[in-house]
């Protein structure tokens, strides 16, 4: 994620876009919930993905998923629902 969005520049984005703002809803926990049973369950299946695209395929699901874990768990990316309304 070279450039995540910065959720306290959002407003001023979508103001810009003709847009406002209604509610922001931060949903980062989900994504937390979702990736730690997403890393359990590549770390279960080992085999049978390293049957399909070897160890270094498998070394990289896992640290791509693992890697997007930590970036959650640590606040360097997060999630939420955006919600605007157009400005007429």
């Amino acid at each position: 994620m070279p450039a995540p969005l910065q959720l306290d520049a959002l407003p001023g984005l979508l103001e810009d876009a003709g847009w406002r703002l209604k509610d922001l809803e931060d949903i980062t926990a989900a994504y937390v919930r979702w990736y730690q049973t997403f890393v359990a369950q590549i770390a279960a299946k080992q085999a049978a993905i390293e049957g399909l695209v070897g160890r270094e395929g498998y070394d990289h699901v896992l640290g791509r998923y693992s890697d997007l874990l930590a970036r959650h768990q640590d606040g360097r990316l997060g999630g939420a629902i955006v919600r605007a309304r157009r400005v007429d």
